[in-house]
């Protein structure tokens, strides 16, 4: 951060009658991060710059920009995917953190997650998708009680998680009973918000979506999908994202690197697409702190 703060405010707020709010932060936080750009515009920061920036670029200083250019009334949110809200996302947690205008996002093989029902709560644009969602709510509550409760009796016992987050199996068991409680009242309500169907097929436009996410199933079910299915999901991921998309974690569910990783950066079928592992401060299954990046080039 610059010392002599009054010399900011002045140029930022001189600026109001020329550039949108999210352009004049966008304008400040590129200058305090000292990342060069020759188009600093809305669009092409959220496409891609945006973890040069956040990377280069303390929270305090990413707060203190949005004030400069007038950007108030914000909210934080602690849970799994924490969320600050005005006009524009600050979004945090697991798959990373990101200065986003969102306007449409898609979270892939999403199951019984609270995520779109937070985010569109919140002003995100998501949809989810997982073949799940070709069951009733009935059905799917049903089932989710009694899933949780076996996860729930046979997860402390497994070496492969670290508990610094939950704390304990049965905090961990509290937050997903509230995430799938909030999920089931979102699916009856808004039932259009939640698309059925199977990767490697999506049955979107293309260019759909502003930012793809997707956990917990492409690398994790490594022993089960097989490399061409990833690299075929990624295409159809990408081809219905405008963006990019984040594919979270990189590692099995036995806790190893995934394979497929270095496979995906070295085929020539992926050669226009960028791959790059970025690292969070989540990890609740071991090795869980990176996600991957997939951009265009």
């Amino acid at each position: 951060m610059a010392k002599d703060e009054s010399s900011d405010v002045a140029r930022v707020q001189g600026q109001a009658s020329e550039l949108t709010p999210y352009d004049r932060f966008v304008q400040y936080a590129l200058e305090r991060a000292e990342v060069e750009s020759t188009d600093w515009s809305a669009e092409q920061l959220t496409r891609d710059q945006v973890i040069d920036i956040t990377t280069a670029t303390d929270e305090d200083a990413l707060f203190k920009a949005m004030e400069l250019a007038g950007l108030t009334g914000l909210q934080y949110l602690e849970n799994g995917q924490e969320i600050v809200v005005h006009d524009y996302r600050f979004v945090r947690g697991n798959l990373g953190v990101g200065v986003y205008a969102v306007i449409n996002a898609t979270d892939v093989a999403s199951g019984v997650s609270s995520f779109c029902a937070e985010a569109n709560a919140r002003g995100i644009h998501v949809t989810s998708f997982d073949p799940i969602y070709a069951l009733t709510p009935e059905k799917i509550a049903e089932r989710s009680e009694p899933d949780l409760e076996s996860v729930f009796r046979t997860i402390g016992s497994v070496p492969t998680y670290r508990w610094s987050y939950y704390k304990t199996p049965e905090r961990m068991r509290d937050f997903r009973q509230r995430a799938y409680r909030s999920f089931l009242s979102d699916y009856e309500e808004h039932r259009e918000r939640y698309v059925a169907g199977e990767l490697p097929n999506l049955p979107f436009a293309d260019g759909s979506f502003d930012l793809t996410l997707e956990s917990y199933f492409l690398f994790a079910y490594q022993d089960r999908l097989s490399y061409e299915f990833h690299r075929d999901s990624i295409l159809e991921i990408m081809r219905v994202t405008r963006g990019e998309a984040r594919i979270y974690p990189t590692v099995t569910f036995e806790a190893q690197p995934s394979e497929y990783v270095p496979m995906l950066r070295s085929d020539p079928v992926l050669e226009r697409f960028q791959f790059t592992e970025i690292k969070t401060d989540f990890e609740f299954l071991v090795g869980s702190n990176s996600f991957l990046r997939v951009r265009r080039r």
